[in-house]
Order: C-alpha cells, then structure tokens, then sequence
C-alpha cells in the first residue's frame, strides 16, 4: 500500500501473496461494499490492502478489524 508499511514479528507468520489476493478477492466480490468486517484480522494486512483501494476521504467506522491474540493486535495498531 503506498506510504504504508505493515509491522510484524521477525519469526512465525508473515503476510504474503495469500493476503493480497484474499483483499483483491475481496473487492471483486463486492465492489461496491461501502464498509468491511475483518474477523481474525491479525496483523491487518488484508482490511489495511482493502481500505487503501476505497475512495478517498476515508468515512470513520470503513472497515473494522477483529483479533484476539494482543500481540497482533499491537502489530496492527503499530502499523
């Protein structure tokens, strides 16, 4: 995502091509999906690819991100 950079931990699971294309499938799906819900959002990457494809100026409460393990939740607040 231009000027963004997504924070992760050096060992364990790192975003990848699967991130991308479940984003990009995402959009296809819906493309006219004014808000998402990203369950089990780890680190983000998937909700944080699809929010920078929605036209801009971004509306408050566009996509919401669930995760439960407090480390990535801290990733993703980080990025």
């Amino acid at each position: 995502c231009r000027g963004w950079s997504i924070t992760q931990l050096a060992g364990g699971y790192r975003y990848c091509a699967d991130d991308v294309l479940c984003a990009q499938l995402a959009l296809s799906a819906s493309p006219g999906a004014k808000r998402m819900l990203d369950l089990g959002s780890g680190v983000g990457t998937i909700g944080l690819i699809w929010l920078a494809q929605q036209p801009r100026p971004l509306r408050d409460g566009i996509c919401t991100m669930l995760e439960a393990q407090v480390v990535s939740v801290a990733l993703c607040r980080e990025t």
